[in-house]
């Protein structure tokens, strides 16, 4: 089988890996931006815990400025100051949000800003039973760990908690609506491209069945 494998300090690569010998070797590679160096972000998990005691896991990229040691490994507020955060999340249909290779959130880091994925109820991650979770009479579960995320990230010391940031497209757009109306004061800005905001108007309509 072949895997395709990233992070988000780690370029995409192709692993070939031969199931009878129990043997891998990389076929392809993208090779890094120039100048990039892993060694000087951070990337790991963070878990919130929501209302009803679901531990939701948060997928966490910043720069290091100043710490020690190399990329990746335990999060810690020690090495670095409180900073703007931007928060992302779906959270819809059982997709999952890969914490994987993007430069546009590298420049987002770059800028000084900490990166972070909810991986709220309603996706995949953690399988058909999470996405169960935050679906048709249980959808508030996905606004709710959003809420929850964001208080962790403040919490933590990682982020500042007067500039927390969400964004979320299409049926992220209606999570981060949501998570704004419930706790407006935990949020700096939203960034909601083609929201679905419009949910009563939309579950009327017969010709789109995946939406309930």
């Amino acid at each position: 089988m072949r895997l395709e494998l990233s992070t988000p300090i780690s370029p995409p690569e192709i692993v070939e890996y031969d199931v009878a010998a129990r043997a891998a070797r990389r076929v392809w590679a993208q090779p890094p931006p120039r100048g990039f160096e892993p060694s000087r972000y951070v990337c790991g998990r963070l878990w919130a815990t929501a209302a009803d005691g679901a531990r939701v896991p948060m997928s966490v990229l910043y720069r290091r400025d100043g710490g020690g040691g190399g990329g990746g490994g335990a999060l810690s507020s020690a090495a670095v100051s409180a900073r703007p955060a931007l928060l992302y999340g779906y959270g819809a249909y059982g997709e999952c949000s890969d914490p994987s290779w993007c430069p546009e959130r590298l420049a987002v880091v770059d800028s000084g800003m900490l990166h972070a994925i909810a991986h709220v109820r309603g996706g995949g991650e953690r399988g058909a039973e999470w996405h169960a979770a935050g679906a048709r009479a249980r959808k508030p579960n996905s606004f709710g760990d959003l809420v929850a995320c964001a208080e962790e990230l403040a919490r933590s010391g990682l982020a500042d908690p007067g500039a927390i940031a969400l964004e979320g497209r299409s049926a992220g757009g209606l999570l981060v609506g949501a998570a704004a109306n419930m706790a407006p004061h935990l949020f700096r800005a939203v960034l909601a491209s083609v929201p679905f905001l419009d949910a009563a108007g939309t579950l009327q309509d017969a010709a789109l069945p995946l939406s309930p």
